[in-house]
C-alpha cells in the first residue's frame, strides 16, 4: 500500500511529533522537591512557603500564558496562584556556591515537603517566550506557552544525564513546607 505525502505527514505528526499533554499529579508529603529563598535570612523548619504569584512586570505575558493554560491544560495549577519548586537540585535550585544560589539569590536552597497538585514543566519555555515577546510582541510567545503547558512527565523532570543543566520547575497548587536546608 502506498501512502500519499499528506497521509504520511499525518501519521508522523500524530505518532511522533505530537508529544501530548502531561497532566498534573497529586502528591502527599513528598520531600523530593526543593525551594530557593530570595533573602539571606534563615527560613525556619516548618515554614509554609507562600504563593508566588505571577511576575508583576510581565502581566501581558502572564495573561497570555494563563489563556494558553486554559486551552491546553486547564487542570494544571495556574501561575497566578501557585508555589514554584524544583523537582531536583538543578538549574534554579542548584546547590549554592559561596553566598549566592545559581540565579543570584542570597537565600538558601531548602528541601520542602509538598502536598497537593503538582505540574512539571520546563522553565526555559517561559524564558524563551519572554525573549520572543520582547522582540516581536506578546503573541509571538504563544508557541512557547503551549510547550510550557504541555509540560513534562515526573520521570522526565527528575532523571537523565543532562538534568544538572536543566531549568525544570514544578508548579504546586497546595502546601509547601520547609523540611531542611540543603
Amino acid at each position: 500500500m502506498k501512502l500519499t505525502r499528506s497521509q504520511l505527514k499525518k501519521i508522523i505528526t500524530e505518532s511522533f511529533w505530537e508529544s501530548g499533554v502531561n497532566m498534573p499529579v497529586q502528591v502527599s508529603g513528598s520531600t523530593e522537591f526543593y525551594w530557593i529563598a530570595r533573602r539571606a535570612e534563615e527560613v525556619p523548619i516548618g515554614f509554609r512557603v507562600p504563593i508566588s504569584g505571577p511576575i508583576s512586570g510581565k502581566m501581558e505575558l502572564e495573561n497570555l500564558y494563563e489563556e494558553v493554560r486554559k486551552e491546553v491544560n486547564p487542570s494544571a495549577p495556574s501561575r497566578f496562584n501557585c508555589v514554584y519548586v524544583c523537582p531536583s537540585l538543578n538549574g534554579f535550585c542548584r546547590e549554592p556556591s559561596g553566598s549566592r544560589t545559581s540565579i543570584g539569590h542570597q537565600g538558601g536552597v531548602y528541601r520542602v515537603r509538598v502536598t497537593g497538585k503538582v505540574f512539571f514543566t520546563d522553565a526555559e519555555m517561559w524564558t524563551e517566550g519572554n525573549f520572543s515577546s520582547y522582540r516581536s510582541g506578546v503573541e509571538a510567545a504563544r508557541g512557547y506557552a503551549r510547550s510550557y503547558w504541555e509540560g513534562l512527565s515526573p520521570h522526565d523532570a527528575t532523571t537523565g544525564d543532562m538534568l544538572q543543566w536543566t531549568f525544570y520547575e514544578a508548579l504546586v497548587d497546595g502546601d509547601v513546607e520547609i523540611d531542611e536546608r540543603v
